[in-house]
């Protein structure tokens, strides 16, 4: 279980570096933080589509900024493909 964990965190902080609209961090952990260019619009569209992840905006360093809980392979597809749908052009 933690080595389907890992490998889905590298997969997704993977996809989520590609996005150059995306600045994803490093982690160890169950989740990746990352930084978006509008973080509450891209939230509630993530809610539309049933996906719901950490917003952290707030004025200072964590402007912008959000988190991904890694789950199973299906759950980050599910997130990756509503990402990448409404971060396309």
């Amino acid at each position: 279980s933690i080595q389907l964990i890992i490998r889905e965190r590298d997969r997704v902080y993977k996809v989520l570096s590609s996005i150059e609209s995306i600045k994803a961090y490093p982690s160890d952990a169950n989740f990746i933080f990352f930084k978006a260019q509008d973080a509450d619009n891209l939230f509630s569209k993530l809610v539309e589509k049933d996906i719901l992840i950490r917003n952290f905006n707030r004025p200072g360093r964590l402007q912008n900024c959000m988190r991904v809980t890694i789950g199973t392979p299906e759950e980050n597809d599910l997130f990756l493909s509503a990402l990448t749908e409404i971060l396309a052009p």
